[in-house]
């Protein structure tokens, strides 16, 4: 994201090698091995470092690196299982934000797009990871359970394949954040050497999967920037994708059953459905000629995501799932 005003240019960064603070020289304590798992802020004249928010130390291919969305609104948060809240925000009073769910946990942040300055963070999707957040500081606070110790025979169940690619999206109309996340498999990990190289990589291991304790796979959500609450939750067997807001109040997403949908913003209503050629998991375009306004989608997509998905859902897909070709649909809005 990029904050002309300020000259700001705002973005995430992934995951170190090795990912356990051990074996990396550290005690995985808040801030680790900067700035992995971080949002950072640079000048964008000159390069320079401006603020870091480390979100996690990334000890699972966690990642930081989806979406963020610059957003001017009222904070008076109060989110529903709340993993910190900053007690220093006076309610009502209008914030210059940075938004998103900005790692594979599908946890939703709002920071202070100015300084840096750590505001709320809520779960969406089951995550077991993140405990929480100090409110004033915005130290991470790691679930002792999901720590990978120098240790290859300590197993550790990891919950957090929450999201991927496929962006989501944000709306003026009801000031609400739509993360297209899911409930994914959770994963048995462990070190893989007790003698990190080049070669070993990130140097986990998944041993195995492992069910998620929510039983729906697909969870897209939208979330109230100011308050942090819910306006509404789908609990669906197929997860959406890539997300587009319009100016006219709807939502358009696929799913991995090769559905395109538009939705209505403030309800989560189906208002429209198609069926495309595959999995369509990155986002639509819109745009407009001569006044008349389209939607674009290419079809199917690729990512790791949708393709775990397909497999998980095979049994169930009532309509096959071959992915044959790239296909551009385009669709006319009602003049």
């Amino acid at each position: 994201a990029v904050d002309t005003e300020r000259g700001l240019f705002i973005f995430g960064i992934g995951s170190s090698a090795p990912q356990q603070p051990e074996l990396a020289g550290t005690d995985g304590e808040w801030p680790d091995r900067l700035y992995h798992g971080s949002t950072v802020a640079l000048d964008a004249r000159t390069g320079e470092l401006v603020w870091w928010a480390q979100h996690h130390t990334d000890m699972w291919n966690n990642d930081a690196t989806y979406d963020r969305i610059l957003v001017d609104a009222p904070l008076t948060p109060d989110p529903p299982d709340a993993l910190g809240v900053n007690p220093d925000i006076t309610p009502g009073e209008a914030r210059e934000l940075v938004i998103g769910s900005f790692s594979k946990d599908a946890i939703f942040y709002a920071y202070d797009r100015s300084d840096g300055t750590f505001l709320y963070a809520r779960p969406t999707a089951y995550q077991n990871v993140i405990q929480g957040y100090d409110g004033r500081t915005g130290a991470f606070i790691t679930n002792p359970d999901a720590v990978m110790i120098a240790d290859a025979d300590r197993e550790a169940t990891i919950c957090r394949e929450n999201r991927q690619i496929p962006q989501g999206a944000y709306s003026p109309l009801t000031n609400a954040y739509y993360v297209p996340a899911f409930n994914g498999r959770c994963s048995v990990m462990r070190v893989r050497s007790l003698s990190p190289t080049l070669q070993t990589g990130y140097n986990t291991t998944t041993v195995r999967s492992a069910p998620n304790p929510v039983a729906h796979l697909g969870q897209p959500e939208a979330i109230d920037v100011s308050t942090g609450k819910t306006l509404w939750r789908l609990d669906r067997e197929a997860p959406l994708y890539g997300m587009l807001t319009t100016g006219g109040g709807l939502l358009f997403s696929a799913d991995t059953y090769r559905r395109f949908y538009a939705i209505d913003q403030w309800t989560g209503e189906i208002l429209w459905e198609t069926i495309l050629n595959g999995v369509s998991d990155m986002a639509p375009i819109t745009y407009s000629v001569d006044g008349r306004q389209y939607i674009a989608v290419i079809s199917p997509g690729g990512t790791l995501g949708s393709s775990s998905h397909v497999g998980q859902l095979r049994a169930r897909v009532p309509i096959g799932q071959r992915n044959v070709g790239h296909t551009l649909f385009v669709f006319a809005l009602p003049e």
